[in-house]
C-alpha cells in the first residue's frame, strides 16, 4: 500500500529527520560536515527555508525547518542531499544510495516547537558524544550557547521574536524535559504526522480530509 503524501504546512516549523541509508555513516571527516553546511546554506536561501535548528550526527540529520511554499521543503532536502551524496561517492568510488530513499518528518504548533528544538540541539548528548550540547561543533547549540554567528540560522522577525524568548540558551538546554513530549516527537516524525494539541490535529484533518492520528495497534477490547 503506497505512502500517503507528507503533510507539509508553508510558514509552520518542521522537525526533518533524514538516516544514512541502512543506517550507515554519512559524515566521515570534519571538511565533510563543512561542505554539507555550506550547501545547507545555499539551498536553505534558494528555496527560501528558514532554520531554527540543526544538528548532523555521524549517520543522520535532524533540522527544524520553515517552508515558504509546499513544495520547498522537498526541493531543499533534495537539492542538498543529492550534491552531497555525490561527493562522497566519487571519493570513495561508491554507486547505489548514501541517505535512505524518504525523509520523516513532522508539522508542529507553538506547544511542540521548543522541545523539539531542545530535543534536537541535545542529541549528542544523548548519544554519549558529549556532556554539554555546546560543545558539540556541527549543531546549533553551538554557535547559540557560544556566541558564534551563524548565518544558517536565518528567520524572520516574528520566529526571531519566538527564539528570543530564552534569554539563557544554556541553562534552558540543561533543563529536565517532557520525555512523552519527546517520544511523541519522535513518533509522529517517524510516521510522517503533525505533531501538536488535538485542536492542531484536528483543523489538519478537516482541511486535508483524512486521519493524521496514530492509531492503536491490536484487537479491539471485547465489549
Amino acid at each position: 500500500m503506497p505512502r500517503k503524501p507528507r503533510i507539509v504546512i508553508p510558514n509552520h516549523a518542521h522537525h526533518v529527520v533524514q538516516r544514512g541509508s541502512r543506517k550507515q555513516t554519512v559524515f566521515f571527516t570534519k571538511e565533510d560536515y563543512e561542505f554539507y553546511l555550506n550547501w545547507f546554506k545555499e539551498y536553505s536561501t534558494k528555496y527560501n527555508i528558514q532554520v531554527l535548528a540543526y544538528c548532523l550526527m555521524s549517520n543522520h540529520v535532524h533540522h527544524i525547518l520553515i517552508p515558504e511554499k509546499v513544495a520547498d521543503l522537498s526541493k531543499f532536502l533534495k537539492s542538498l542531499h543529492v550534491k552531497y551524496a555525490f561527493r562522497i561517492n566519487k571519493r570513495h568510488d561508491w554507486q547505489g544510495h548514501l541517505w535512505q530513499e524518504r525523509y520523516f518528518s513532522t508539522p508542529m504548533d507553538e506547544t511542540y516547537i521548543w522541545s523539539c528544538i531542545r530535543y534536537v540541539e541535545r542529541n549528542p548528548v544523548d548519544a554519549g558524544i558529549v556532556t554539554a550540547a555546546w560543545d558539540y561543533e556541527w549543531s546549533s547549540a553551538n554557535s547559540r550557547c557560544n556566541g558564534i554567528k551563524n548565518s544558517l540560522l536565518n528567520y524572520n522577525q516574528n520566529w526571531s521574536e519566538f527564539i528570543n524568548q530564552k534569554k539563557n540558551w544554556k541553562k534552558w538546554l540543561g533543563e529536565e524535559e517532557d520525555l512523552k513530549k519527546i517520544e511523541r516527537i519522535r513518533e509522529r516524525t517517524r510516521r510522517d504526522l503533525p505533531c501538536g494539541t488535538d485542536r492542531f490535529v484536528n483543523y489538519l484533518e478537516q482541511k486535508y480530509h483524512r486521519s493524521l492520528k496514530v492509531k492503536s495497534v491490536g484487537r479491539p477490547r471485547k465489549e
